[in-house]
Formats: C-alpha cells, sequence, structure tokens
C-alpha cells in the first residue's frame, strides 16, 4: 500500500512523464571547443539575496535516469557526471589519484561506446570526438580548469558544490545544449534503456500488478537523516539473513522498474527540503524531522495545501485560520475527504527503515489537528496567552538539555502520531516529560512546554475527573494539583523574603517534593514561617496575600501522601506551573506593596 500510494503521487505530480529522464541540480558545466580545445570550467549557480540571508539557486537540467550507483567501482553515468569522472581528479585531495583516474578511465569508455554508435559526420559525433579529445589529453592540462575553478571557489560551499554536483559537457560551437540531450544521442539512450528493460526478468510487479521487467536496483533514497549522503534504499536485500525460499536479492520482494523509479521518484520530492516540479517549477515542502534520525513524509493521492500542517511544527497558533481558508480554491482542509498518508522514515544500516505508516482522511487529519491544539494549549511565560509551542519545541523539551540528537527516536514518532491520529499519547511521553521535569531548570519555555505534553496526556487518558486545564484552576481540588501549587506559593515566599539566592526551595527539593510528598512537605512547611516572619515585617500586605493562598491550597488536604505515581506527578507539575504563571500574570495595580514577580 505504501509504495502504491507513494506511485500514485508521482503520477499526479507528473514526475516520472518521461521514463527515460529525470531532473537534476547542477552547479557547474564543461565547455569544449571544436578538437576539445579551449575547455572552460563555467559555474551555473546564482545567488539570492533575503533578508541578511544568502541562498544559492541551482539550475535544474534533464539527465538520463539511472540506478543508483554505490561502491568504489561504480559505473560512470550518461555523459554528465562528478568532477571525479571528468576530470580524473578530487581536487580537495580526499579521494586517492588512483581511484579518480580509474573513475575517469570508465567515463572515457562510456563515451567512446557511444561516439561509434553515433552518426558519422553528424554534430553529436563531432561533440562525442571533442569530449574524447578532451579526456586524452595530459592530466596537468585536463585538471587544469578544475584547479582553477576550485582555487576561485569563495567558500566551502562552493568547493563542495564543484566536487560533489553533476558537471554536464556543452560542445561550444553547437550551442548550449548539453551533449547528452543532443537529438541522436536522446534516442541512443532510449534504446539503450528500452534493451535494458527486454533484456531483464520478467515479473508480475507486486506494486502494480502489470508484466514488466524487474527493478534489478532501486533508487537511492536522499534526505533520510543519518543516512549516507550518497543515498540509502527503501526496498533491498543485501544480507542473507533477509532473504528466503531461496530467492536471491531482490527476487524476494519483486517490482516492476517503472514501479520503481515513480515510487523513489515521489519519496525523494518528498524528503527534499526545496522540492522542485520536472518543469523547475516550486512544491510545497512535505516533511517534518522528528529526531536527528527519523523524518515523516507526508501526502495525497492529489495534490494538496498542506501549510497548516507545516504551521504545526513551526507556528501552531496560525493553524486555525489556515485549516479554514482555502487558500488554493479547494475545499478547507477541515472538509476535505481525499486519503491522506504519512510515512516515518529512519536511516540506518545501509537502509531507510519504515517506522510507521497511517492512512486515513485528510479532514479526520485536521479535525484531529484542531483537537492536539486545544489539548497542548497551555498558558506560557513571557506572554499572558495561552497557546501551543511548535512541534520542534515539544519534542527538544524531552530530549537531555533540550539537544534534539539525544531524544530517543520512538517519542518523536509517538507524539506526531498522536496528533495526526487523536489516540491518546503513549505513556513513555508523560515518563519522559516528568523526567525531565525532575532533572532540569524549571524555568521558561522547556519547562512549559514539557507540561503542554503532560496537560494533553493526562487529558487523553481521562485518569482525573477534573479534565487540566490551561492556566490556574482553583477549582481542581486533586491533592497532587493542589501540592503543586503549593511548592509555587512557597518558592515565591523565599524569593519575596531573601530576593536572589545560590539554590532556591525549588531547585533542592523539587524531584523529592513531587514523588514522595509526605517526607518533604512538613518540613518545607515549617521552614517557610522564617520567610513569613520577614515577610511580614518588611512587606505586610504581601505578606497577607500569600498567606491566603497558601492556605487556600491547604485546605483540601488532610494528610501528605507518601507517594505519587506518574500520573499524579505529571498533575503536580501541572500546579505548579499554573500557580507560577498565575503570580507572573498578576499586575501592579493589585496592589502598591505587591511588586511583580521575576519570570519562571
Amino acid at each position: 500500500m505504501i509504495l502504491k500510494a507513494l506511485c500514485d503521487l508521482a503520477q499526479a505530480e507528473h514526475l516520472v512523464n518521461d521514463p527515460d529522464f529525470v531532473s537534476a541540480d547542477v552547479a557547474y558545466c564543461l565547455s569544449l571547443g571544436q578538437g576539445g580545445r579551449n575547455p572552460r570550467l563555467l559555474p551555473l549557480a546564482t545567488e539570492r539575496q533575503e533578508g541578511k540571508k544568502t541562498y544559492l539557486d541551482l539550475p535544474r537540467i534533464t539527465i538520463a535516469r539511472e540506478p543508483s550507483r554505490q561502491g568504489t567501482k561504480a559505473p560512470a553515468l550518461f555523459l554528465a557526471d562528478k568532477a571525479s569522472y571528468l576530470f580524473g581528479l578530487d581536487p580537495s585531495g580526499k579521494a586517492p589519484l588512483a581511484r579518480t583516474r580509474q573513475e575517469c578511465g570508465r567515463f572515457r569508455q562510456r563515451t567512446l561506446l557511444l561516439r561509434d554508435l553515433a552518426p558519422n559526420g553528424s554534430t553529436e559525433q563531432h561533440a562525442l570526438n571533442a569530449l574524447l579529445a578532451f579526456l586524452d589529453t595530459p592530466e596537468t592540462t585536463r585538471h587544469e580548469p578544475l584547479v582553477s575553478a576550485y582555487e576561485a571557489a569563495k567558500t566551502n560551499r562552493d568547493r563542495q558544490l564543484l566536487i560533489s554536483k553533476l558537471i554536464y559537457v556543452v560542445y561550444a560551437p553547437e550551442g548550449e545544449t548539453p551533449v547528452h540531450l543532443l537529438p541522436a544521442i536522446k534516442e541512443m539512450w532510449r534504446k539503450e534503456r528500452a534493451e535494458e528493460k527486454q533484456s531483464g526478468t520478467v515479473i508480475r510487479c507486486l506494486v502494480t500488478g502489470a508484466i514488466g521487467s524487474k527493478a534489478e536496483r532501486h533508487t537511492f533514497l536522499k534526505g533520510v537523516p543519518s543516512a549516507t549522503p550518497g543515498g540509502v534504499p527503501l526496498v533491498s536485500f543485501n544480507k542473507n539473513a533477509f532473504e528466503s525460499y531461496g530467492l536471491e536479492r531482490n527476487d524476494n520482494a519483486p517490482i516492476g522498474q517503472d514501479a520503481a523509479e515513480a515510487y523513489s521518484a515521489a519519496l525523494n520530492r518528498l524528503l527534499d527540503n526545496k522540492p522542485r516540479s520536472p518543469d523547475g517549477e516550486n512544491l510545497q515542502r512535505q516533511n517534518l524531522v522528528l529526531s536527528s534520525d527519523t523524518i515523516a513524509v507526508f501526502w495525497s493521492r492529489e495534490p494538496r495545501d498542506f501549510s497548516w500542517l507545516l504551521a504545526m511544527a513551526d507556528t501552531p497558533d496560525t493553524v486555525r485560520s489556515l485549516l479554514q481558508a482555502p487558500h488554493t480554491g479547494r475545499r478547507p482542509a477541515l472538509e476535505d475527504p481525499s486519503a491522506f498518508f504519512t510515512l516515518i522514515l529512519t536511516g540506518a544500516q545501509g537502509r531507510a527503515s519504515v517506522r510507521s505508516f497511517l492512512s486515513t482522511q485528510t479532514m479526520d487529519v485536521a479535525r484531529n489537528i484542531q483537537k492536539y491544539l486545544d489539548d497542548t494549549s497551555i498558558v506560557r511565560p513571557y506572554t499572558n496567552e495561552p497557546g501551543t509551542y511548535p512541534l520542534f519545541r515539544l519534542l527538544a523539551s524531552l530530549a537531555a538539555l533540550g539537544d534534539l540528537k539525544r531524544l530517543p527516536p520512538h517519542l518523536g514518532v509517538d507524539v506526531y502520531l498522536a496528533a495526526l491520529s487523536g489516540r491518546p499519547f503513549p505513556r513513555a511521553v508523560l515518563e519522559a516529560a516528568v523526567r525531565r521535569t525532575r532533572a532540569e531548570d524549571l524555568g521558561g519555555m522547556p519547562f512549559a512546554a514539557r507540561c503542554s505534553l503532560i496537560r494533553a496526556s493526562l487529558v487523553r487518558q481521562r485518569t482525573f475527573k477534573e479534565v487540566p486545564t490551561v492556566s490556574l484552576d482553583p477549582n481542581n481540588r486533586q491533592p497532587a494539583y493542589l501540592l503543586g501549587r503549593v511548592l509555587a506559593i512557597l518558592d515565591h515566599v523565599q524569593q519575596d523574603a531573601l530576593g536572589s539566592v545560590n539554590a532556591t526551595l525549588v531547585d533542592r527539593y523539587y524531584g523529592s517534593a513531587s514523588s514522595t510528598p509526605a517526607a518533604v512537605f512538613p518540613t518545607l512547611i515549617r521552614r517557610s514561617q522564617h520567610h513569613f516572619s520577614k515577610l511580614r515585617r518588611d512587606k505586610p500586605g504581601l505578606a497577607v496575600m500569600r498567606e491566603r493562598a497558601l492556605q487556600e491550597s491547604l485546605s483540601d488536604i488532610h494528610e501528605f501522601p507518601r507517594t505519587l505515581n506518574l500520573e499524579r506527578q505529571g498533575l503536580f507539575a501541572l500546579g505548579f506551573h499554573h500557580q507560577r504563571q498565575a503570580f507572573f500574570t498578576k499586575t501592579k495595580a493589585e496592589s502598591p506593596e505587591t511588586p511583580t514577580p521575576s519570570t519562571p
């Protein structure tokens, strides 16, 4: 089902209209004169300024569609290849000269075979003769254009483009048409492809059901986190343990060549952060990075505007309006019955591993996203307006020190799928949020983001009769919630009385207070009397307000619980966060003696 849905996307976006050619970004072209003289390496990239940032735009041209290559003995591509194949040199010095000489030799051999097939006296034959003459020049002469361009490059980015991107060849006396796109050479390539399909193993494709040539190698996917830069396959049987019934390699999953090229074209388009159509038209990004090695892609059978799903990761407060506004002239997402697919991939062990797949309707996802925004809404520091944090902020709050590289991949997947499916958040999300709350600083955005996930987990689990609210709820009399409020009050009393201290009451006691209240709170309340005494002397009005808040929170606690389970520890964190934010949002007008507390 996954591959069939991807093939449908490739057809809908015209990604495989020409089965023999595909579009690719290029950064340089090699211009050759008659007989291969006057070689010039011409840069094609253009700079674009947006604000203070400079972006590099690469032109896109048509190249031959070929299987992905790998290994040190990879064959040369069809008349457009990397610098090491055209010049026999890696200007950075990372690749051994012996290897680049072999690569250049393979490129020359392929060019020679094509020259022998070209019509006598044709433009194509002259162009191929010029390319062969260039490849046969002494190494120092052949390397000179490449070395000069490498030394003239202004940045490491430009040098990397010269090394890694394809370079195509132009025969200058006949204009600017790439050699591999000259009419007779294009026909030679189509004939070669047709012969390859006819000579291949004929199978019934598992994806389309059509009879045709089997794909011996599948196109590599680029953009999967933690995968090799050259790309990884989605379907491969590169070890005996993956094979069965005596079948070898891809015979274990016989997929037609056309279907393999279609699904890989669609998936590479989804993985691309700046995708473009074969005609060079900009397409919408349709992926979200969930962790350092995991990415989610999403699509529909027909082109759709998914700006609302992208906004969930970056600007969630704008999602509601996007869901209801049909920017593309189509019906809003909330009313769209079209099929919706999302695929989650991880790069590992030389392949792209499928972590999860979800198939549903677009309108169901849109409604679930609305529910997700409601469930994760929380009162936030530095603003009086509640709202939802961007997805990447929520995921970073679950990682040690906010580093997404330390986030267990399954947590990103759990949060993402819960948002799209409307299912309860797995208990692992609540556990991670509570654990990080106990281990890290309780101030600012990271703590509030964790409280957002805690609230969403408790709302969907329906553990408590009282549904956790967005902000302070005086009617919630759950002991765990009240104890969280009490700790926030005691912490504020200490700050009011002593000002800034090296280690606050919360720094020392939050972990034990949230898990074993009976062992901590009697001592904390007893010690707070010293702070109250100082406060009554210096700020009597403020002391009365703090005592009233403490008494109101303690009034329904008849006995301190010995322990709090995971869900109640989450509720404790919510009570603590709500009470702190309630103090923060108080205005100076309430009392002339009440200073605005410091930002948590």
